[in-house]
């Protein structure tokens, strides 16, 4: 029978130490601390007083409210940059991508510069992003773009801003910027800044059928030459006041009937000059 002088060690027996031999790391130094903290809020009033002289030199018009949150221009990028003394390079051409559909998709590659310090940004942007590709009616129907009325003069424009915001912004820390922060350190108020707002289309009303759908029962209605009053009244019997009001479950069963009504009244008409009474001379 094997005892314990028996046992063979392995190389992980080796190495890891049993719950007797598990040692405390040694704390910091209470010294140490203080200067970790104090570095630390250094660099908290560093960042306070970037932003604030950042912020600044910018105003509302170079600023816009995408989706809700604060985008800087390329006008506002331009004027962070000289004030912070940043450079920059455009890293070979624009990278131009086809994607499905005839669309493209630019990125620009940068390097950017102050002081000592260098980091290289990226700026992407699509034609079939809805800013580009989706346009939006009065009464809230959604156009969309085909990517032949897209010029890609527009999309390198916004790929080269997206660079630029990217680069300078992460070079002085200050990504990531809330509206407060906008008013607390450059008095910019929200509602002073253009927004771009990608609209969703306003919902029907409980299953109610759309103008395009209102339009088209008139349409119809016309082409078998019902009056307004013979409208209503179908419309009437079917339990509603207006077009408006028809749900789309009961669209078509009200678009039968008017049809039906209106060739009824063409055969009627017919039948009535059939049999109408023929005039003669000598009358």
């Amino acid at each position: 029978m094997n005892n314990k002088n028996d046992i063979k060690e392995t190389p992980e027996s080796k190495v890891a130490p049993t719950s007797e031999e598990v040692m405390e790391l040694p704390a910091v130094p209470i010294d140490d601390l203080v200067q970790i903290a104090q570095a630390a809020q250094q660099r908290i009033e560093a960042i306070k007083l970037i932003k604030t002289v950042a912020l600044g030199v910018t105003n509302a018009r170079d600023w816009v409210d995408q989706q809700g949150r604060p985008y800087l221009q390329a006008s506002g990028c331009e004027k962070v940059a000289r004030t912070f003394g940043i450079s920059w390079q455009i890293l070979g051409e624009p990278e131009i991508e086809h994607l499905p559909g005839g669309h493209i998709q630019v990125t620009y590659k940068a390097r950017f510069s102050l002081g000592k310090a260098s980091i290289e940004a990226i700026g992407i942007r699509a034609s079939n992003e809805p800013f580009f590709s989706t346009r939006w009616k009065k009464n809230g129907e959604k156009i969309t773009l085909p990517a032949s009325e897209i010029t890609l003069g527009d999309v390198k424009k916004a790929a080269y801003t997206n660079c630029l915001a990217n680069g300078i912004s992460r070079l002085l820390g200050i990504r990531n910027l809330t509206w407060e922060d906008l008013e607390k350190f450059a008095g910019i108020k929200r509602e002073e800044v253009s927004r771009i707002e990608y609209r969703k289309r306003k919902p029907e009303p409980e299953g109610r059928i759309n103008q395009a759908q209102q339009k088209r029962l008139w349409a119809i209605a016309r082409q078998y030459g019902l009056t307004d009053d013979e409208v209503r009244s179908i419309i009437t019997q079917a339990g509603y006041t207006s077009t408006a009001e028809i749900k789309r479950d009961d669209y078509d069963g009200i678009i039968h009937a008017i049809e039906t009504q209106g060739k009824l009244k063409s055969q009627l008409t017919v039948e009535d000059v059939d049999e109408a009474p023929m005039r003669s001379d000598s009358q």
